[in-house]
């Protein structure tokens, strides 16, 4: 026997049937209900990211909208497609979401020489 599902009141019902050891065969009813991912409190994974994450990750992403394939701080080229005043507007994204990675790097960096270690 195949399993089927039916829907009543916003819970389904899915169910199975099951041979036991005797042979005979019973049914498995196993209700579940449909929900939010607020509800069972999920989360998109650049929610779960920390600040610093998240700052390194948009920092990177806004680079490679305008071309740039270097690193934190390295020099972006304007695109020639590209407008002076958008240029602009998105370097400063960049630079603010880079400020954000520096300060937490150096946050690291204090915590590590406090604990001892050698940089």
């Amino acid at each position: 026997m195949k399993g089927s599902a039916q829907f009543c009141s916003g819970v389904v019902e899915k169910w199975r049937a099951r041979q036991d050891e005797t042979g005979h065969y019973y049914i498995l009813v196993i209700p579940f209900t449909f929900a939010s991912r607020q509800a069972y409190r999920l989360a998109y994974a650049c929610q779960r990211e920390q600040p610093h994450d998240r700052a390194l990750r948009s920092a990177f992403k806004l680079r490679a909208k305008l071309g740039g394939d270097g690193g934190i701080g390295d020099y972006i080229p304007k695109p020639k497609w590209m407008r002076w005043p958008t240029f602009e507007r998105a370097m400063a994204r960049i630079d603010k979401a880079e400020e954000v990675v520096e300060a937490h790097t150096a946050l690291l960096l204090d915590r590590l020489k406090q604990t001892g270690l050698d940089i």
